[in-house]
């Protein structure tokens, strides 16, 4: 089986400005508070941050990731994931409009990732959300990959009793999942939360398992997905 997360994998960490050409969308103007040295400050130079990327990933990095799509989801507060992992309804859509109860939400999604997860599906293996998104996963997100609605790995798993997002989802594949063969894809380090976490063999047992550390900014790349097929394929899948 396969568990796999939503941001930083289906979803690139990227500023949709920067995918495409011509770009997805048009750079707002950098925002005066920022800095001309900082971080983000790059972001609102396409240019010069297409050029790092190329240089860091090469170029045919860059041209999966202007494969990408700009997806416009009408969300509503009511559905909006609750969870302490997940960033909160105010913080997305809070404004000096006060907080709507239903906005448009901008995400940049890799549309191939549908058709690869729905041919895992025609195989046989069972394919279901690791990710803060929750049942907002199947709401918005399954239906703009063009998949079906996939059981979501850290149902009931309590959300108090981790520090770290990444502990809380492998405690949630280990309690729903712990006697399957797993190939976890994440964004996170999973070395954060020590060996223990990492076994997802669970307590010593000999379940195979794999464990995909995806870069955000990418996104899942087809090499990956070729790992995770590769593996499926050695256990009979």
């Amino acid at each position: 089986m396969v568990g796999l997360d939503i941001d930083g994998v289906c979803r690139p960490a990227v500023p949709r400005w920067l995918v495409g050409d011509p770009p997805l969308h048009e750079a707002p103007p950098m925002p005066a508070h920022i800095g001309p040295g900082s971080r983000v400050a790059r972001w609102f130079d396409r240019d010069g941050w297409r050029a790092d990327f190329t240089r860091l990933h090469g170029a045919d990095a860059l041209a999966e990731l202007d494969a990408a799509t700009s997806v416009t989801l009408t969300v509503n507060r009511a559905q909006w994931p609750a969870n302490p992992f997940h960033a909160s309804w105010p913080m997305v859509f809070g404004g000096p409009d006060g907080v709507p109860d239903t906005a448009d939400f901008e995400v940049l999604l890799l549309p191939w990732i549908g058709d690869w997860v729905n041919g895992l599906l025609a195989r046989g293996v069972q394919v279901v959300w690791s990710t803060t998104w929750a049942e907002a996963a199947n709401t918005w997100l399954s239906p703009a990959l063009g998949i079906p609605r996939l059981e979501w790995g850290q149902e009931g798993t309590d959300d108090r009793a981790s520090d770290q997002t990444i502990e809380w989802k492998v405690r949630g594949l280990k309690e729903h999942y712990r006697r399957r063969p797993i190939a976890v894809i994440d964004d996170q380090p999973w070395h954060l939360t020590g060996a223990d976490a990492l076994d997802l063999r669970f307590a010593g047992r000999k379940i195979p398992s794999l464990t995909v550390r995806v870069d955000e900014l990418r996104g899942l790349t087809h090499a990956q997905a070729s790992e995770v097929d590769d593996w499926l394929a050695g256990l009979g899948w």
